[in-house]
């Protein structure tokens, strides 16, 4: 890859949606889904009606207990990279739950309720996708191997996918190209033109998640093979470069046969890390999903060789507001306890959120978060270990520049703490919090089992706790810690640096949460934005 022949892509969402998917509906429209892991509810599913100008949020495939492992989820469990696709009015979502196995939720309306998921029996491995041949058959496809004599590498067979049965034998398509992880494979067709046959083309990713991440494309004359590697991969990658951003890959294709009124287009959608300027490069905010056009040539490949893509480090997103934005805000496990609860704010209470820097879907109207708490046990850090359940929700970090500010307005008597964090997973977090029985203002990084204390200071005898405010400030050096105190002073707590968050350091596969706590007994509710 070089520098020379870069193509601009857009972020579609912005804060850590990874794995994205795509499909083309039969009324033209794009549908979009992403992972989320530990998080409830998950599986976001997006849609754009302007062939990817502008995306709208849908729903939550698994927005109910019931959808979820019974048992807690720990930090990057849960659902893994998903695939959606659209066949006679009915929209099917594929999906790794780590915990449990594939399966398969279904649904006739988007922007309505999911069915249960049906699970796949005798089906290995992470990342599995379906192709509705012409023919009527569906096929499955997915990565690793099944134990036994199978060798590593991406397997297909025949389902029904309203049963989630397999209906024949696993059959190997293709070990890579490097060989190193291959992973999140598509199948996909695309019609001869003027007599010719037609081609059926597989697609992965491979070289791992990092900095080798890339996507790689072949084709057969059949679906189950044997396929022939492009001599142009791979496709898509900016590994060797200081471009943003980094680690794209796991990408999925629409509009085979012509996207946008053009027949040799097709949309393309990949995962990317936005990182900051430094040396090395740093990133954060976790993997968010990029949209870019793919061109196909005459001799039938895509045109991508010595391909890269570049995004601006600013770039807002081409999500639009939530019609409610209570539907940004997740917990890190399943609310099983009902603990938390989110509803959008008043016109009368905008005035007095404090209007923030970024004005992304997730972060444009103030919402109302009303927290129980229970006595938390165990060691400093455990409050927000999603092994024990949630104790915290929030909302996705949506720019380097993103600020959260947080405005208590009610806390009860036997609440011992109240606070917000930036918080990257249960292992590395930076928290502002009240300890009302002490009246004290308290910043703290947990980093690893490292507990480091920033600041502890008194509040003001006339300083209210219940009218505090606190703020979390967002830069591509880290986040600066401050509270605001009843006569609107503001305090400085001090500064986190960037690279405890920095995803080679915090690790597994999500990205940065806003959010809100409280410990002890009883309640408390806050205005966020």
């Amino acid at each position: 890859m070089t520098l020379f022949n870069t193509k601009p892509a857009r972020l579609i969402v912005p804060g850590f949606h990874p794995d994205p998917t795509v499909c083309q509906t039969h009324d033209g429209r794009l549908l979009a889904a992403f992972s989320s892991f530990e998080y409830d509810p998950g599986l976001p599913v997006y849609e754009s009606r302007d062939n990817g100008k502008t995306w709208s949020f849908c729903s939550h495939a698994a927005s109910r207990p019931s959808q979820f492992t019974s048992t807690p989820l720990g930090n990057s469990q849960g659902f893994y990279a998903p695939t959606i696709r659209e066949h006679n009015g009915t929209v099917y979502l594929i999906v790794t739950d780590v915990n449990r196995g594939a399966m398969i939720f279904r649904t006739k309306d988007v922007h309505g309720r999911w069915d249960d998921p049906l699970f796949i029996d005798g089906w290995p491995g992470i990342d599995p996708s379906l192709f509705f041949d012409d023919d009527g058959t569906v096929y499955i496809c997915g990565n690793e191997a099944g134990g036994g004599d199978e060798k590593p590498g991406i397997y297909a067979a025949p389902i029904n996918p309203d049963t989630a049965h397999i209906e024949g034998p696993r059959t190997f398509l293709i070990g890579g190209i490097t060989g190193a992880n291959p992973e999140g494979p598509h199948v996909y067709k695309r019609h001869g033109k003027d007599g010719s046959p037609d081609w059926y083309y597989l697609m992965w990713a491979e070289g791992g998640t990092e900095a080798g991440h890339m996507e790689c494309m072949a084709r057969s004359r059949s679906p189950l093979g044997p396929y022939a590697p492009f001599d142009g991969n791979p496709l898509v990658t900016n590994r060797s470069t200081h471009l943003i951003p980094q680690c794209i890959g796991h990408a999925d294709l629409a509009g085979l046969d012509g996207f946008a009124g053009d027949p040799q287009l097709s949309a393309l959608v990949f995962l990317g890390l936005r990182t900051n300027s430094d040396y090395p490069q740093q990133g954060w905010l976790g993997r968010e999903p990029f949209l870019a056009s793919l061109h196909w040539g005459k001799d039938g490949w895509p045109i991508l060789t010595d391909q890269s893509f570049e995004v601006a480090a600013d770039d807002p997103g081409l999500a639009v507001p939530y019609a409610n934005p209570a539907d940004a805000w997740i917990s890190p496990g399943v609310d099983r306890d009902k603990l938390f609860a989110v509803t959008a704010a008043d016109e009368s209470d905008s005035a007095s959120a404090h209007a923030s820097t970024s004005t992304t879907a997730s972060a444009s109207k103030p919402v109302r978060v009303h927290v129980t708490a229970l006595t938390p046990t165990g060691r400093m850090g455990t409050d927000f270990d999603s092994v024990h359940g949630p104790r915290l929700i929030g909302r996705r970090q949506t720019s380097m520049t993103d600020m959260f500010h947080v405005k208590l307005f009610h806390v009860s008597p036997t609440v011992s703490e109240v606070g917000a964090l930036a918080y990257a997973n249960a292992r590395v977090w930076a928290s502002i919090r009240f300890d009302v029985s002490e009246r004290r203002v308290l910043a703290d990084v947990y980093d690893e089992g490292l507990h480091s204390r920033l600041a502890s200071l008194p509040l003001p005898k006339e300083c209210d706790i219940q009218q505090c405010g606190i703020a979390l400030r967002g830069s591509s050096e880290g986040y600066d810690l401050s509270f605001e105190s009843t006569d609107g002073k503001q305090v400085f707590l001090g500064h986190v640096p960037c690279q405890i968050f920095a995803s080679t350091h915090a690790g597994g596969f999500t990205g940065m949460l806003f959010g809100v706590f409280a410990r002890g007994r009883g309640s408390a509710d806050f205005m966020c934005r």
